[in-house]
């Protein structure tokens, strides 16, 4: 795939102005600068200097738009969205609801699992939900080894040199001082989610990595949370459930985040344990203290390959010796005494498999993806049934998200907030546009509160539209740095360069907003770009208030 030409910037900037502006954004929020300090000293790479240094530069004075941007390359790569709707307009015979339903119904249900479904819809999956439906649609997603991700995978191989090093190449990286393998997994991230055709997929990787959230800088999770997204989130997104569970347990990166790597006979550490059963399966209040001093005691001994002249380093490992040998009874079963590693496994089937475990964590699950997929208070008859289809397939994931993808509970969802994530992805999916770069992005997102891996508690980034709600100056300012004050994302503004108010507004409304644009909204952005002629800056500023807006703020 051809690379759009790098646009003209200066490198005048240093890596302190950055950390001063952010400083200025603080809001109070222990830590920060000092975390993004730390991703910044990561970079020690000089072409990684040498982005600082562009992000640093545009963050230090407002730039007109270079002329490149002005016109489309001939050999326009594009995004995850580069196939626009032909002739910018709805396929015919899908009228959509729009600002006129009637009810909280949509009538456009093919839009609604697109939108559901994705990091924001492009006219690629549009076309695919409306031509073959949306039901081949979900199930395609579902399935997603049959869908071809080559351009993707042909930019990670090419672009990162770490995603699929050994644990011992990251802790010999690490010991050397390279952190290159902690900053490739934050550009993977935004990548994947911007630009894969399976984005189902990469929603639940989403949301797995705030089920078993790990931060990505308590002790030596830096180096060991890559290997936990490839070896364990991402093998068992959409498999069952038992298996991402087994596998959590196992991962050098939870055994260090919850310090579980230390827990020894006679003095087990309970902080895993407490996790496990409140965060990642029965849920609170569903369990007793016994329950889970008992649960420490069978994770004793699950530790970490530290051996630097081991060719298992950073691996996991059982340590016989450091292991509790004694009579277990967790949730009323017993566990034997004399049992070693499969003392925890023992654990984990009781947790998913059991007639007194599975209900709860089936049930537990069944909640939190409700909320991700439906919305906030979702219906007890929703929980019920996406419970039961753990319950009939033994905890498969696609089973669970048949249900609540079904047209039944979906179509009259009400509409999410996205979560800064989520619309920044969905912003790089709308516009055309090449990333190039991810320093800006990495800033940019951790101003708007939801940088990837960097949420410190156990319980992941909040769900809740109240707590996003309450910082949104910074999602207002995302869409504007990211079209007019940055090179790192190369941007395409050819579609929306139109000579009248009504052919840039139908633009607008088509790529941004798949047709679905607010009257009043439209009537909005009609007022701001006023009377014709119109230059290139203020229909970019267009563009981004209509992304600030209300309307590509949900979902």
């Amino acid at each position: 795939m051809a690379i759009p030409p790098t646009f003209t910037t200066t490198t005048s900037g240093t890596p302190t102005w950055l950390l001063e502006r952010l400083a200025r954004h603080e809001s109070g929020a222990p830590g920060r600068t000092g975390r993004l300090e730390r991703l910044l000293e990561a970079g020690s790479h000089p072409d990684r200097i040498r982005e600082v240094r562009r992000l640093a530069a545009s963050l230090a004075r407002a730039q007109e738009p270079p002329e490149e941007l002005c016109s489309a390359p001939s050999d326009w790569p594009g995004s995850a969205s580069i196939d626009p709707a032909p002739d910018l307009f709805a396929p015919d015979g899908r009228a959509t609801a729009g600002s006129g339903a009637a009810g909280p119904c949509v009538f456009d249900f093919p839009r609604r699992v697109v939108d559901r479904t994705t990091f924001g819809f492009s006219w690629t999956e549009l076309s695919e939900a409306y031509a073959d439906g949306p039901a081949a649609y979900l199930e395609r997603q579902l399935n997603l080894e049959q869908i071809d991700d080559s351009v993707l995978d042909a930019r990670l191989a090419s672009e990162f040199e770490t995603l699929d090093e050994t644990p011992r190449r990251h802790v010999l990286r690490f010991i050397a001082g390279d952190s290159t393998m902690t900053y490739e997994l934050l550009m993977a991230t935004f990548l994947r989610a911007a630009t894969s055709r399976r984005q189902l997929f990469e929603r639940m990787v989403e949301f797995w990595s705030d089920h078993f959230n790990i931060y990505l800088y308590k002790d030596e999770c830096s180096i060991f949370k890559p290997i936990d997204d490839r070896d364990v989130i991402r093998p068992h997104a959409m498999g069952k459930f038992s298996d991402l569970l087994r596998a959590s347990a196992r991962s050098p990166a939870m055994l260090t985040y919850l310090d579980g790597a230390f827990s020894l006979v006679g003095s087990p550490n309970q902080n895993y344990a407490r996790e496990l059963l409140e965060l990642h399966t029965l849920g609170v209040d569903n369990f007793t203290q016994s329950d889970m001093e008992q649960v420490a005691r069978c994770f004793t001994g699950w530790t970490i390959d530290y051996n630097v002249n081991s060719h298992t380093l950073g691996e996991f490992r059982f340590e016989p010796y450091w292991h509790d040998y004694g009579t277990k009874r967790v949730l009323g079963y017993k566990i034997p005494n004399g049992g070693g590693v499969e003392d925890g496994d023992r654990v984990i089937d009781i947790l998913c498999h059991s007639p007194k475990g599975a209900p709860l964590t089936a049930r537990f699950l069944a909640r939190k993806l409700a909320v991700r997929f439906w919305g906030e208070n979702p219906p007890e008859e929703l929980v019920d049934q996406i419970a039961g289809a753990y319950l009939a397939t033994d905890g498969d994931i696609r089973s669970m998200l048949r249900v609540v993808l079904a047209e039944r509970w979906l179509a009259c969802a009400p509409p999410r907030l996205k979560r800064p994530f989520h619309l920044a992805c969905s912003t790089l999916r709308a516009v055309p546009t090449y990333i190039q770069a991810y320093w800006g992005l990495i800033y940019v997102t951790d101003l708007m509160g939801q940088l990837p891996f960097f949420w410190v508690p156990p319980n992941g980034y909040p769900d809740a539209a109240a707590y996003w709600a309450g910082h949104i100056l910074p999602r207002w300012q995302y869409s504007f740095y990211l079209l007019q004050e940055q090179q790192e994302v190369a941007t395409d503004f050819a579609p929306f360069l139109k000579s009248t108010a009504a052919e840039i507004l139908e633009a607008i409304d088509t790529l941004l907003f798949g047709g679905q644009l607010r009257k009043d909204e439209r009537a909005a952005l009609a007022a701001y770009l006023g009377p014709a002629p119109f230059n290139a800056n203020r229909i970019i500023d267009t563009i981004g208030l209509a992304i600030a807006g209300p309307a590509f703020q949900q979902y």
